[in-house]
């Protein structure tokens, strides 16, 4: 299985650093850097370090699909929050990319010092180190694989 560390983290900078400038996918957020955005953001907020969505979720939501979903079986929802597409061509682009690695390598700090802040999720409700990475890995394959990387 596929772990959520340094190794994962330097893989998928250099994935995102091979991506076209646009998705080809209708659904995808425009920019590899919108992509990139969206990503940092939702590993911030498994960090508690931004606001909390609102728990949209249900019994079903969090007993059936998040298992399913965080375990592979079935697609992620395509119904998350995503950022404005901070472009600004190649600059944008870079600079997304510096945030982000200081996001994961921060995020990959407090997994390993054993302080990341148990938070909720917004439809999979309460997840533990575990979970998140679960999250994060289906997640950024997730989007990884719409960008064709």
């Amino acid at each position: 299985m596929q772990h959520f560390d340094g190794d994962y983290v330097e893989w998928v900078l250099e994935r995102l650093g091979r991506a076209p400038g646009q998705s080809a996918d209708r659904g995808a957020p425009a920019s590899v850097a919108a992509v990139m955005a969206h990503l940092r953001v939702s590993v911030e907020r498994s960090m508690g370090r931004i606001p909390q969505e609102p728990f949209r979720g249900s019994w079903f939501s969090v007993h059936v699909l998040g298992p399913l979903a965080l375990g592979g079986l079935v697609p992620l929802p395509g119904d998350g929050e995503r950022p404005e597409d901070p472009s600004g061509g190649q600059e944008g682009r870079e600079g997304e990319t510096a945030a982000l690695k200081a996001v994961l390598e921060e995020y990959l700090a407090l997994v390993q010092a054993d302080e990341l802040p148990p938070t909720t999720h917004p439809l999979y409700g309460p997840l533990d180190v575990a979970g998140w990475e679960r999250f994060h890995l289906r997640h950024f394959e997730h989007h990884l694989a719409r960008l064709g990387v």
